[in-house]
């Protein structure tokens, strides 16, 4: 945890600055590529950590995605700054409207992507994907219940 004075308040806005000019453009990146494009001596840590910053309402609730590369413990992180991220946090605070919405935009973008794909679901298929959604939702109102009180 950090400990908030002027110098680390000013140390820490100009490190928010320089990862986010690296990321806006959307791309996939592993925090050492981050780092290398920043021409910074700053730990892939402290960019690890701006990047769960973006998430927060204060530093732009961005969409912050990760995705694994393959290779054991080795990710990639992509910023989208035109969508926001969809569990919007303060602290440990969770806002439950903000999951709502997340769970039914989850739900809009598998209709989408099942939509646009080339295959079709046995009908088993298809009520065990309603099954494991609607697990994931339950799952979801279920951290929202606990956070919030």
């Amino acid at each position: 945890m950090t400990v908030e004075t002027p110098e680390t308040s000013q140390r820490l806005g100009g490190q928010l600055a320089r990862v986010l000019q690296v990321v806006r453009d959307g791309k996939w990146r592993t925090l050492s590529d981050i780092r290398d494009e920043m021409h910074s001596p700053v730990s892939t840590q402290s960019i690890s950590a701006r990047l769960r910053d973006f998430r927060k309402l204060k530093f732009g609730n961005y969409l912050v995605e990760r995705r694994s590369t393959g290779t054991e413990g080795l990710h990639e992180y992509r910023v989208d700054v035109n969508q926001n991220n969809p569990l919007p946090t303060q602290g440990k605070a969770f806002d439950a409207d903000a999951v709502f919405k997340a769970a039914e935009a989850l739900v809009a973008r598998a209709q989408a992507t099942d939509a646009s794909s080339d295959f079709s679901l046995s009908e088993a298929d298809d009520r065990r994907a309603a099954e494991v959604t609607l697990g994931v939702i339950q799952d979801i109102v279920s951290l929202v219940r606990t956070h919030s009180s």
